[in-house]
């Protein structure tokens, strides 16, 4: 596919710091052999975005599909991220190896805190938000390197029945889940992820209207559970330039993002 990559030694200046937008900065592009040129590297994104597309982010991906994906996601990451600048902003998800409401770092610390049982968890909560046509919908994950911040807001359509008697539920709604976290420097390419709190944003349509604004204090809660600490969490960007960025989580799964 893209084939072999020649890595250049890393600047003086951590990748990971803020860096002023002048047009040097921005200069900076993916350095590759002769044979891998830039077109090669945007046929490889744009496969992976059909990809995303025609499986529905990942969730109904065939073997086959998960496979190529995976590969793509390997080769860009062997590109890796040539420009810190490109972290910040606001990224749509567009295709995952895993559920789409895992880019949350609500579910990152979770999923740290319950070890070997958090595919249960990550089951369950899939299941529940499944429910008579319920669902996750738009996922977008904002990053503020100069306020090291770090927003996941996520669309979740969710619905209250009685399974089994019927087949529509008795009461549905939808709304959007905001998780803040902190991010902290780890190296050149990974970051450290605390979360912080999660905000209910329901909108009219939202099933209790009067939980709108609501402010659920995470960290506080997981502190209280889990003796005091709250879990950090590193994320790795493998590649990211100015219209695509590619997240992995320490087990693996892995998140493609496009600019908002």
């Amino acid at each position: 596919m893209l084939g072999t990559v020649t890595r250049v030694a890393p600047a003086q200046k951590h990748v990971w710091q803020r860096k002023s937008n002048t047009s040097a900065s921005r200069a900076r592009r993916l350095v590759v052999k002769a044979s891998v040129t830039q077109e090669t590297v945007e046929e490889a994104k744009t496969r992976l975005l059909k990809l995303g597309a025609i499986s529905c982010r990942g969730s109904e991906a065939t073997t086959t599909q998960m496979a190529e994906a995976s590969e793509l996601v390997a080769e860009l990451g062997e590109i890796g991220c040539s420009d810190s600048a490109y972290l910040d902003g606001s990224w749509l998800l567009v295709m995952s190896s895993t559920k789409a409401f895992r880019s949350s770092p609500f579910f990152w610390a979770v999923g740290e805190m319950m070890g070997d049982m958090a595919n249960f968890f990550y089951e369950a909560h899939e299941h529940q938000t499944s429910l008579f046509g319920g669902g996750i919908g738009e996922v977008v994950q904002t990053i503020d390197l100069a306020n090291e911040e770090l927003l996941s807001d996520c669309v979740v359509k969710a619905s209250l029945g009685v399974p089994l008697i019927g087949w529509a539920p008795v009461v549905s709604g939808s709304g959007r889940v905001k998780t803040s976290a902190s991010v902290r420097i780890v190296d050149e390419t990974s970051l450290a992820c605390t979360v912080k709190n999660t905000a209910l944003d329901g909108g009219p349509e939202a099933i209790a209207p009067a939980l709108n604004g609501t402010v659920v204090p995470v960290s506080d809660a997981m502190s209280a559970i889990n003796s005091g600490a709250v879990p950090e969490v590193v994320f790795e960007t493998k590649f990211a330039d100015d219209q695509l960025r590619i997240s992995q989580l320490p087990d693996g799964a892995w998140f493609v993002y496009v600019r908002q």
